[in-house]
């Protein structure tokens, strides 16, 4: 089933108050996630997630990643580093 096209249980927000036993889970769960720079940065770092899985990253104010020393910027270069497919 969806829900716009989306699997359910559709759009999960990963927040500061989600534990990382918990966003692990959600992780390999898999679906579309919303989540903080910072959190995903810290669990691509921690290999909480695994980047290989991730089919595609979505970036509000997709502007800012232009700044190489921006927190998104640093997550792209994670991700085509460790996910040559997507």
């Amino acid at each position: 089933m969806t829900t716009a096209g989306i699997p359910l249980p559709g759009l999960r927000n990963i927040t500061n108050t989600t534990n990382s036993q918990r966003r692990k889970q959600i992780y390999l769960q898999g679906g579309v996630l919303a989540i903080t720079s910072r959190i995903l940065v810290v669990d691509m770092l921690n290999e909480l997630i695994p980047t290989e899985i991730i089919t595609g990253i979505v970036i509000v104010d997709a502007h800012k990643v232009a700044n190489e020393e921006s927190t998104e910027h640093f997550i792209l270069r994670i991700y085509r580093y460790h996910n040559t497919q997507s």
